[in-house]
């Protein structure tokens, strides 16, 4: 059963921000919860509230003409205005003007405010769906606060709903900060393996790697998914073993790589974690 998304979560469901999966699930659970679905609403309103444009009913071009005025009198008449007056008045008068400007420049015929800004080509996060599954009679799905067992079998599904393929390095980081990697095959240290390719794809496809993580400690597991729009290699990731491997860290080293994480519980042979 899904948790309930954390604001932050909620936030980027609202923004479009999530993956096609994480979307999805998303969905379910909010036709299950009535507090969640009451958060979406209240945040959907707070963001279309923040997003209407409120024009100010004031003629810019006759008020700034207005303030000049101001300015020039004291020199017709022979007196000088005091500085700090001076100084501030020359500084409104430069807002207005520059707030007059970006008001004509931002209505259309209609006298609608318009958004302005250039074209941003979307994150790869909201073009590809990784998920990972535990291999149990059939694919079982991975989600933050499962359990498993340290032999499962594990793989992960994907989906590339962009225009060209992306890349997929799949690894989970055990209790102990061991790196087990899942795909690409990694198992001889000479070796730099770029990173699995993810071609388009609009239904679902399961990886060619099943893994059994070999001496994994019992307790948390980060299972984590790193997504670039280019290849990448184990080394990227190896270089930072040892260190907590946060998708900070990751994305620096690998810039516009999309991070995702799911922690599960390992447990041993006799059931402990």
């Amino acid at each position: 059963m899904m948790l309930c998304p954390t604001d932050h979560d909620l936030a980027r469901l609202v923004d479009g921000a999530l993956s096609w999966e994480e979307t999805e699930r998303s969905r379910e659970h909010l036709a299950r919860c009535a507090h969640c679905r009451d958060r979406e609403d209240a945040l959907r309103m707070l963001i279309d509230d923040v997003k209407a444009a409120v024009p100010a009913p004031v003629d810019v071009r006759a008020h700034a003409r207005a303030v000049m005025g101001r300015l020039d009198r004291p020199l017709v008449e022979g007196a000088h205005p005091p500085r700090a007056w001076w100084w501030m008045t020359a500084t409104a008068a430069a807002v207005l003007l520059v707030v007059g400007y970006r008001g004509l420049h931002q209505r259309s015929a209609t006298d609608a405010w318009q958004a302005r800004g250039g074209h941003v080509a979307p994150a790869i996060g909201r073009d590809v769906g990784v998920q990972p599954y535990a291999v149990q009679g059939g694919l079982q799905p991975l989600e933050s606060g499962s359990t498993i067992d340290a032999a499962t079998p594990l793989t992960a599904g994907f989906r590339n709903l962009g225009q060209t393929p992306a890349f997929l390095l799949l690894f989970a980081v055990d209790a102990h900060r061991v790196v087990h990697w899942i795909s690409p095959s990694y198992t001889r240290p000479e070796e730099d393996p770029v990173s699995t390719r993810l071609p388009v794809s609009t239904s679902e496809r399961v990886l060619d790697e099943t893994v059994v993580l070999e001496d994994v400690s019992p307790g948390p597991l980060r299972v984590i998914a790193v997504i670039t729009s280019s290849p990448a290699h184990v080394s990227d990731v190896e270089s930072l073993a040892g260190t907590d491997l946060s998708a900070s860290r990751l994305t620096s080293g690998l810039p516009g790589a999309e991070v995702r994480e799911t922690t599960v519980d390992v447990r041993d042979a006799r059931g402990a974690r």
